[in-house]
Protein backbone atom coordinates (compact mmCIF):
# COMPACT_ATOMS: atom_id res chain seq x y z
CA UNK A 1 0.00 0.00 0.00
CA UNK A 2 1.60 3.40 -0.81
CA UNK A 3 0.60 6.43 1.91
CA UNK A 4 1.49 9.78 2.22
CA UNK A 5 1.72 11.21 5.03
CA UNK A 6 0.98 15.16 5.11
CA UNK A 7 1.76 16.94 8.32
CA UNK A 8 0.19 20.69 8.81
CA UNK A 9 2.36 23.34 9.87
CA UNK A 10 2.82 23.13 13.64
CA UNK A 11 5.38 21.65 15.80
CA UNK A 12 3.85 18.52 17.40
CA UNK A 13 3.29 17.10 14.17
CA UNK A 14 7.08 15.41 14.12
CA UNK A 15 6.57 13.57 17.20
CA UNK A 16 3.13 11.91 15.87
CA UNK A 17 4.80 10.98 12.96
CA UNK A 18 7.62 9.85 14.80
CA UNK A 19 5.53 7.44 16.43
CA UNK A 20 3.75 6.96 13.23
CA UNK A 21 6.52 5.85 11.74
CA UNK A 22 8.18 3.68 14.14
CA UNK A 23 4.50 1.95 14.49
CA UNK A 24 3.86 0.87 10.50
CA UNK A 25 7.38 -0.45 10.51
CA UNK A 26 7.76 -4.01 9.32
CA UNK A 27 4.88 -3.64 7.08
CA UNK A 28 4.37 -3.65 3.13
CA UNK A 29 3.96 0.14 3.37
CA UNK A 30 5.49 2.40 0.56
CA UNK A 31 5.36 5.76 2.78
CA UNK A 32 6.14 9.34 1.54
CA UNK A 33 6.15 12.25 3.79
CA UNK A 34 5.28 15.86 3.39
CA UNK A 35 6.35 18.45 5.50
CA UNK A 36 6.77 22.46 6.67
CA UNK A 37 10.05 23.02 8.35
CA UNK A 38 8.05 23.01 11.47
CA UNK A 39 6.81 19.71 11.13
CA UNK A 40 9.80 18.07 9.89
CA UNK A 41 11.23 15.22 11.90
CA UNK A 42 14.45 15.73 13.05
CA UNK A 43 16.98 13.63 11.42
CA UNK A 44 14.70 11.97 9.09
CA UNK A 45 14.60 12.99 5.39
CA UNK A 46 11.74 14.10 4.21
CA UNK A 47 10.21 13.46 0.37
CA UNK A 48 8.38 16.77 0.24
CA UNK A 49 8.90 20.14 1.37
CA UNK A 50 5.79 22.05 1.99
CA UNK A 51 7.39 25.46 3.22
CA UNK A 52 6.93 27.46 -0.19
CA UNK A 53 3.36 27.04 -0.42
CA UNK A 54 3.05 28.98 2.76
CA UNK A 55 4.15 31.89 0.53
CA UNK A 56 1.20 31.41 -1.66
CA UNK A 57 -2.26 33.49 -1.11
CA UNK A 58 -4.80 32.18 -3.14
CA UNK A 59 -7.66 31.62 -0.75
CA UNK A 60 -9.86 30.24 -3.30
CA UNK A 61 -7.25 28.12 -4.93
CA UNK A 62 -8.59 29.36 -8.18
CA UNK A 63 -5.56 28.54 -9.90
CA UNK A 64 -1.77 27.45 -9.11
CA UNK A 65 -0.17 27.37 -12.37
CA UNK A 66 2.95 28.12 -12.68
CA UNK A 67 3.28 27.81 -8.83
CA UNK A 68 5.34 25.51 -5.71
CA UNK A 69 1.42 24.01 -5.88
CA UNK A 70 1.44 22.65 -9.13
CA UNK A 71 4.45 21.05 -8.67
CA UNK A 72 3.00 19.69 -5.64
CA UNK A 73 0.31 18.52 -7.30
CA UNK A 74 2.62 16.83 -10.26
CA UNK A 75 4.12 14.94 -7.42
CA UNK A 76 1.59 13.47 -5.81
CA UNK A 77 -0.29 12.47 -8.99
CA UNK A 78 2.98 10.65 -10.13
CA UNK A 79 3.16 8.98 -6.91
CA UNK A 80 0.03 7.99 -6.84
CA UNK A 81 -1.07 6.93 -3.20
CA UNK A 82 -3.82 4.26 -2.46
CA UNK A 83 -4.42 6.83 0.63
CA UNK A 84 -3.50 10.04 2.37
CA UNK A 85 -3.09 10.46 5.69
CA UNK A 86 -3.54 14.28 6.61
CA UNK A 87 -2.94 16.39 9.29
CA UNK A 88 -5.47 18.89 8.10
CA UNK A 89 -2.58 20.31 5.67
CA UNK A 90 -4.88 22.07 3.32
CA UNK A 91 -3.28 22.20 0.15
CA UNK A 92 -2.48 17.94 0.11
CA UNK A 93 -6.22 17.86 1.05
CA UNK A 94 -7.69 20.10 -2.02
CA UNK A 95 -5.59 17.42 -4.51
CA UNK A 96 -6.67 15.07 -2.95
CA UNK A 97 -10.20 15.94 -3.88
CA UNK A 98 -8.98 17.07 -7.42
CA UNK A 99 -7.19 13.55 -8.11
CA UNK A 100 -9.63 11.06 -6.20
CA UNK A 101 -7.83 9.93 -3.94
CA UNK A 102 -8.85 8.57 -0.21
CA UNK A 103 -7.88 10.51 2.27
CA UNK A 104 -8.21 10.58 6.42
CA UNK A 105 -7.89 13.24 8.43
CA UNK A 106 -6.28 13.18 11.59
CA UNK A 107 -4.83 15.43 13.99
CA UNK A 108 -5.83 16.98 16.69
CA UNK A 109 -6.78 20.08 15.80
CA UNK A 110 -9.94 18.12 15.07
CA UNK A 111 -11.09 18.31 18.52
CA UNK A 112 -12.00 22.19 17.55
CA UNK A 113 -14.55 21.14 15.22
CA UNK A 114 -15.73 17.66 16.73
CA UNK A 115 -16.64 19.12 20.11
CA UNK A 116 -20.47 19.97 20.30
CA UNK A 117 -21.62 23.58 20.86
CA UNK A 118 -23.17 22.97 23.74
CA UNK A 119 -19.69 21.44 25.29
CA UNK A 120 -17.94 24.53 24.29
CA UNK A 121 -20.05 26.20 26.26
CA UNK A 122 -20.27 24.30 29.53
CA UNK A 123 -16.03 23.91 29.25
CA UNK A 124 -15.54 27.84 29.09
CA UNK A 125 -14.25 27.95 25.19
CA UNK A 126 -16.58 31.25 24.21
CA UNK A 127 -16.46 32.79 27.32
CA UNK A 128 -12.23 32.42 27.71
CA UNK A 129 -10.90 31.56 23.91
CA UNK A 130 -12.95 31.95 21.49
CA UNK A 131 -11.18 35.04 20.06
CA UNK A 132 -8.07 33.10 19.37
CA UNK A 133 -10.02 30.72 16.95
CA UNK A 134 -11.69 33.40 14.44
CA UNK A 135 -10.72 32.93 11.28
CA UNK A 136 -11.38 34.83 7.98
CA UNK A 137 -14.89 33.50 5.85
CA UNK A 138 -12.86 32.07 2.94
CA UNK A 139 -10.33 30.31 5.15
CA UNK A 140 -13.23 28.71 7.38
CA UNK A 141 -15.18 27.36 4.53
CA UNK A 142 -12.07 26.04 3.13
CA UNK A 143 -10.91 23.92 6.59
CA UNK A 144 -14.55 23.14 6.63
CA UNK A 145 -14.56 21.15 3.21
CA UNK A 146 -11.27 19.88 3.99
CA UNK A 147 -12.60 17.84 6.90
CA UNK A 148 -16.54 17.25 5.37
CA UNK A 149 -14.40 15.92 2.10
CA UNK A 150 -12.40 14.12 3.98
CA UNK A 151 -13.50 10.07 3.67
CA UNK A 152 -12.42 9.69 7.68
CA UNK A 153 -12.07 12.39 10.18
CA UNK A 154 -10.00 11.02 13.15
CA UNK A 155 -9.59 13.24 16.66
CA UNK A 156 -6.15 12.12 17.79
CA UNK A 157 -6.36 12.88 21.04
CA UNK A 158 -6.81 11.05 24.80
CA UNK A 159 -9.74 12.84 25.95
CA UNK A 160 -10.80 10.03 24.01
CA UNK A 161 -10.19 7.51 26.71
CA UNK A 162 -10.53 10.10 29.51
CA UNK A 163 -14.31 9.45 28.21
CA UNK A 164 -15.30 13.09 29.12
CA UNK A 165 -17.59 14.21 26.33
CA UNK A 166 -19.41 12.71 23.06
CA UNK A 167 -17.84 14.26 19.77
CA UNK A 168 -20.12 15.04 17.22
CA UNK A 169 -21.37 12.28 14.29
CA UNK A 170 -19.19 11.35 11.85
CA UNK A 171 -15.82 11.95 13.69
CA UNK A 172 -13.72 9.04 15.53
CA UNK A 173 -11.24 9.24 18.30
CA UNK A 174 -8.02 7.67 17.33
CA UNK A 175 -5.78 7.00 20.44
CA UNK A 176 -2.58 8.57 20.24
CA UNK A 177 0.57 6.79 19.95
CA UNK A 178 2.42 6.57 23.45
CA UNK A 179 4.57 4.12 25.72
CA UNK A 180 3.95 3.23 29.36
CA UNK A 181 7.33 3.91 31.06
CA UNK A 182 8.83 1.40 33.66
CA UNK A 183 8.89 1.80 37.27
CA UNK A 184 12.80 3.24 37.86
CA UNK A 185 14.33 4.78 40.81
CA UNK A 186 17.17 6.35 39.24
CA UNK A 187 14.46 7.81 36.71
CA UNK A 188 12.80 9.57 39.27
CA UNK A 189 12.88 13.31 38.98
CA UNK A 190 10.83 16.12 41.18
CA UNK A 191 10.02 17.96 37.74
CA UNK A 192 9.65 16.77 33.72
CA UNK A 193 9.28 18.63 30.58
CA UNK A 194 9.59 18.51 26.80
CA UNK A 195 9.91 21.06 24.89
CA UNK A 196 10.13 21.66 20.85
CA UNK A 197 11.67 25.21 21.17
CA UNK A 198 13.31 27.70 23.85
CA UNK A 199 10.27 28.85 26.05
CA UNK A 200 12.24 31.44 28.43
CA UNK A 201 8.73 31.58 31.19
CA UNK A 202 8.80 27.62 30.98
CA UNK A 203 12.47 27.48 31.96
CA UNK A 204 12.70 29.77 34.54
CA UNK A 205 9.60 28.13 36.01
CA UNK A 206 11.59 24.79 36.51
CA UNK A 207 14.46 26.62 37.95
CA UNK A 208 12.91 27.57 41.03
CA UNK A 209 12.83 23.89 41.69
CA UNK A 210 15.71 21.37 42.25
CA UNK A 211 16.11 17.95 40.37
CA UNK A 212 14.54 19.15 36.82
CA UNK A 213 14.67 17.36 33.78
CA UNK A 214 13.95 19.19 30.15
CA UNK A 215 14.00 16.76 27.35
CA UNK A 216 14.89 18.53 23.60
CA UNK A 217 16.78 18.35 20.37
CA UNK A 218 19.14 21.13 21.88
CA UNK A 219 20.96 18.86 23.95
CA UNK A 220 24.48 20.63 23.75
CA UNK A 221 22.35 23.68 25.94
CA UNK A 222 23.17 24.19 29.62
CA UNK A 223 21.05 25.55 32.53
CA UNK A 224 21.42 25.35 36.54
CA UNK A 225 19.94 22.19 37.93
CA UNK A 226 18.17 21.51 34.83
CA UNK A 227 18.95 18.42 33.19
CA UNK A 228 19.25 18.50 29.19
CA UNK A 229 17.99 14.82 27.78
CA UNK A 230 17.30 13.98 23.92
CA UNK A 231 13.97 14.20 23.13
CA UNK A 232 13.78 11.37 20.98
CA UNK A 233 15.21 8.89 23.52
CA UNK A 234 11.88 7.36 24.04
CA UNK A 235 13.15 4.76 27.20
CA UNK A 236 14.40 7.69 29.22
CA UNK A 237 12.08 9.86 28.72
CA UNK A 238 8.98 7.71 29.44
CA UNK A 239 10.75 6.21 31.92
CA UNK A 240 10.95 9.57 33.43
CA UNK A 241 7.41 10.73 32.38
CA UNK A 242 6.64 7.35 34.49
CA UNK A 243 9.08 8.41 37.68
CA UNK A 244 8.76 11.70 37.97
CA UNK A 245 6.67 13.57 40.64
CA UNK A 246 5.75 17.00 38.47
CA UNK A 247 4.92 17.09 34.68
CA UNK A 248 5.14 20.55 33.16
CA UNK A 249 3.96 21.35 29.31
CA UNK A 250 3.00 23.76 27.19
CA UNK A 251 -0.14 21.98 25.71
CA UNK A 252 1.06 20.08 22.59
CA UNK A 253 -1.17 17.13 22.12
CA UNK A 254 1.57 14.15 22.54
CA UNK A 255 2.89 15.04 25.72
CA UNK A 256 -0.63 15.45 27.07
CA UNK A 257 -1.54 12.04 26.16
CA UNK A 258 1.96 11.17 27.42
CA UNK A 259 1.36 12.51 31.10
CA UNK A 260 -1.95 10.82 30.89
CA UNK A 261 -1.58 7.42 30.08
CA UNK A 262 1.20 7.27 32.72
CA UNK A 263 -1.56 8.65 35.19
CA UNK A 264 0.08 11.74 35.94
CA UNK A 265 -1.72 15.27 36.31
CA UNK A 266 -0.17 17.92 34.06
CA UNK A 267 0.93 21.20 34.97
CA UNK A 268 0.47 23.73 32.31
CA UNK A 269 2.08 26.92 31.19
CA UNK A 270 0.47 26.97 27.71
CA UNK A 271 1.62 28.55 25.03
CA UNK A 272 -1.16 30.59 23.75
CA UNK A 273 0.64 31.10 20.30
CA UNK A 274 -0.77 27.27 19.21
CA UNK A 275 -4.62 26.64 18.75
CA UNK A 276 -3.53 23.07 19.65
CA UNK A 277 -2.11 24.32 23.02
CA UNK A 278 -4.97 26.62 23.98
CA UNK A 279 -7.90 24.62 23.30
CA UNK A 280 -6.07 21.09 25.01
CA UNK A 281 -4.98 23.67 28.26
CA UNK A 282 -8.47 24.62 28.75
CA UNK A 283 -10.10 21.04 28.45
CA UNK A 284 -7.29 19.94 30.44
CA UNK A 285 -8.24 22.35 32.84
CA UNK A 286 -12.04 21.39 32.76
CA UNK A 287 -11.57 18.09 32.98
CA UNK A 288 -8.93 17.69 35.18
CA UNK A 289 -6.31 16.31 34.18
CA UNK A 290 -4.00 19.45 34.38
CA UNK A 291 -4.25 22.62 36.13
CA UNK A 292 -3.22 25.78 34.31
CA UNK A 293 -0.72 27.52 36.07
CA UNK A 294 1.57 30.83 36.50
CA UNK A 295 4.75 31.12 36.83
CA UNK A 296 4.58 32.45 40.64
CA UNK A 297 2.10 29.48 41.28
CA UNK A 298 3.67 26.69 43.70
CA UNK A 299 3.71 23.27 42.66
CA UNK A 300 1.14 21.19 44.19
CA UNK A 301 1.04 17.32 43.97
CA UNK A 302 -2.39 16.52 42.22
CA UNK A 303 -3.51 13.24 42.62
CA UNK A 304 -4.02 12.05 38.69
CA UNK A 305 -7.21 10.19 36.55
CA UNK A 306 -6.59 6.38 36.93
CA UNK A 307 -6.79 5.57 33.14
CA UNK A 308 -9.85 3.27 31.06
CA UNK A 309 -9.03 2.60 28.39
CA UNK A 310 -12.14 2.68 25.49
CA UNK A 311 -11.96 -0.81 23.79
CA UNK A 312 -13.82 0.80 21.04
CA UNK A 313 -10.68 3.20 20.50
CA UNK A 314 -7.97 2.07 17.90
CA UNK A 315 -4.39 3.24 17.20
CA UNK A 316 -4.11 4.50 13.93
CA UNK A 317 -2.05 1.61 12.26
CA UNK A 318 -4.87 -0.48 13.65
CA UNK A 319 -7.81 1.47 11.08
CA UNK A 320 -4.77 1.03 8.34
CA UNK A 321 -4.84 -2.72 8.90
CA UNK A 322 -8.70 -2.71 8.23
CA UNK A 323 -8.25 -1.60 4.59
Amino acid sequence: MKILLALNDREDAKIFAHRFISAISGNNYNLKIAAYNKSTIYGMPIDYNLESLKYIYNAKFRSFTGTPLETYYNQIKHFNPDIIISDMELYTSHIAKLLNIKIWQVSPLLLHYSTPLAAKAQIGFFAQYQYFFLLGFELSEIIRNCIYNADKRFVYSHFGDANVFNIEKNFEWVRPYHNIGKVSLPCSHNIVSAVYHNDKKLINYMKQYKDGVLFSIFTDENYYDISIKNIYDADEYFCNIKNSHFILSQGYSSFLADAFYNEKHVLLLPNYMEHECTQNSLYSAYFGTGTICNEDMHLESIAPKKVVYDNNIKFLHEHLENL
